[in-house]
């Protein structure tokens, strides 16, 4: 990752402009959850391939720099998406995963331990979210009613 200032989103897309593969979905007997590579990897072709007919966002978590405003979470200020998630009361892990983006990570530098927290059960593409999930996932522009569990 580059060491400039920029924030990166950690649930980009694929094919988003320096995107990197930073995590990878495991199926536990609660649900499935995220587990952190050591350091992350060019997205690229390679988790296209590695994906095979899934798309890729259903078995990695990916990185890339925040879109900003291109981006329907983005409020001006900062991650919409990220404030919804820290008030999803979700099963919190007790222990924060080593993670190696976190330096850069925008949910990180605007919500800190909580959105950490969270994180290992955030599925980019989701067909099973929970309510709460569903409900915190969807952008600004969607009538939001209130988190429910």
């Amino acid at each position: 990752m580059p060491e400039d200032g920029t924030s990166w989103c950690p649930s980009a897309q694929p094919d988003m402009d320096e995107a990197l593969l930073f995590g990878v979905l495991t199926e536990t007997p609660e649900g499935s959850v995220v587990g952190y590579l050591d350091r992350p990897v060019a997205a690229s072709e390679w988790a296209k391939k590695t994906a095979g007919t899934l798309d890729p966002t259903e078995v990695f978590r990916f990185a890339a720099p925040c879109a900003e405003d291109k981006c329907m979470h983005f409020n001006g200020s900062e991650c919409s998406l990220a404030e919804r998630i820290t008030q999803v009361p979700v099963a919190i892990r007790l222990r924060v995963p080593k993670c190696a983006i976190r330096p850069r990570c925008r949910w990180w530098r605007e919500r800190g331990v909580e959105a950490c927290r969270r994180c290992p059960v955030i599925i980019t593409r989701d067909y099973r979210p929970t309510a709460a999930i569903a409900d915190a996932s969807k952008p600004p522009s969607e009538e939001h009613p209130p988190v429910r569990p």
